[in-house]
């Protein structure tokens, strides 16, 4: 019961604690820390006694680490970027897949294993780098006292997200919900930092994102005359259909002749439902052949004139296509129209409220950017770092930390 529950109870904590709000003594708005004025490979800094490990436990890898010749699995300890010389580790960035990674890890070899752990790292790293630099934004606006606040009001929160988990895995300790994390590759002090480090990052793009944007009435309209083609419905007809497919018979003749059967049982006065299901071979022949509202001009050619012309619940004569034969009536039709703009605009102002704030939280994370020092090991080797040949140092291969914030 632990383990089928383990999965779903961490997604929920992951996202119940960050979620809540926290209070301290003026906004959270303040800048980004300032720029570390030397570079300093990711290896060359790392220590084993380092207890601000983002995401992780103190105990940091001190080798370099990065792509290279030596394809071996990366340990869950390796530095895997810094943002102003505060490493992330591995082990932070695939938390969440390390009990995944780990039951097929037998399936891989070294080499291929660790192009895994690193097509991985690239997809998920961004978003880890972004929160990084947003807790550092925070933790360098607040005041010591203000910053023990906001961590007591989280382990607050975190605590009561615990004991929760504690009574959905049925277990009677909060020993057992750790053991049971480990299974997972996580422990309670990495998700605490995780939660917490999500919340201060939300509080302070939220803080700085501010109310949501007003839509002027005249942007409302501009966009709905820029986006008309996007609003306009095609012609649609809800109908029914019987098929007699030529596949199913030896000659065309014998489909012919079931289908002739059946235009003579509609016109005897048989419901097109009881035909269809007694000489139909379409799709939905047992339920009557009834189709949903469709776009006329999705149809086979040969079908569109009679669904456009009929008149409804008549039945046309028999249809050849070059597949089948077709019997079909117009059960409802619906005339192509523009939606107008009363129907529209609360999508259209929801969508450019979206945008907007989506704009601006890009432009909140490139100024932090602009002022942080942020390396990973996908970086290329500078100069400097070239000069030195007693370390492995990572390849050419450039990491792209696009802003995935506000999507």
């Amino acid at each position: 019961m632990v383990r089928l529950v383990l999965t779903s109870i961490v997604a929920a904590a992951l996202c119940g604690c960050a979620a809540r709000n926290f209070k301290a003594d003026n906004p959270v708005v303040g800048p980004p820390p300032p720029r570390i004025p030397n570079r300093t490979a990711l290896a060359d800094t790392d220590t084993a006694g380092e207890k601000t490990a983002l995401g992780q436990s103190t105990v940091v890898q001190t080798g370099a680490v990065g792509p290279s010749a030596n394809k071996q699995p990366l340990p869950m300890s390796a530095v895997a970027a810094r943002v102003n010389g505060q490493p992330i580790l591995v082990g932070a960035v695939l938390a969440d897949k390390r009990k995944l990674l780990e039951a097929n890890r037998s399936q891989f070899t070294a080499a291929q294993y660790r192009e895994l752990q690193e097509k991985m790292l690239q997809e998920r790293l961004p978003m880890h780098i972004e929160q990084a630099m947003m807790v550092a934004a925070v933790k360098a606006k607040l005041k010591p006292e203000q910053l023990k606040s906001v961590e007591e009001q989280l382990d607050q929160q975190f605590g009561e997200k615990v004991e929760l988990m504690r009574k959905q895995m049925k277990v009677s300790s909060v020993a057992e919900v750790e053991a049971a994390l480990q299974q997972s590759g996580l422990t309670l002090s990495m998700m605490r930092k995780m939660i917490g480090d999500k919340a201060l990052a939300e509080q302070y793009m939220l803080t700085k994102l501010g109310d949501p944007p007003q839509i002027t009435a005249p942007e409302l309209r501009a966009a709905y005359h820029e986006r008309e083609a996007e609003f306009t419905e095609r012609e649609q007809v809800k109908w029914q259909q019987i098929q007699v497919s030529f596949k199913n018979y030896d000659k065309e003749e014998d489909a012919e002749a079931v289908a002739k059967d059946a235009l003579k049982a509609l016109k005897s006065g048989t419901s097109f439902d009881q035909v269809a299901r007694e000489f139909s071979d379409g799709a939905d022949a047992e339920h009557g052949g009834h189709w949903d509202w469709t776009q006329l001009d999705s149809l086979a050619a040969e079908l569109q004139e009679p669904l456009r012309t009929l008149p409804p619940n008549k039945p046309s004569g028999v249809v050849r296509t070059p597949n089948n034969l077709q019997i079909v009536q117009v059960l409802e039709r619906r005339d192509a129209r523009v939606r107008p703009f009363e129907e529209v605009q609360d999508q259209i102002r929801q969508e450019l409220r979206s945008q907007r704030q989506q704009d601006l939280a890009k432009e909140i994370i490139e100024e932090l950017r602009a002022t942080t020092v942020v390396e990973t090991m996908f970086d290329a080797p500078t100069t400097a770092d070239s000069a030195s040949p007693a370390e492995e140092r990572p390849s050419s291969k450039r990491f792209s930390a696009n802003s995935r914030q506000g999507s």
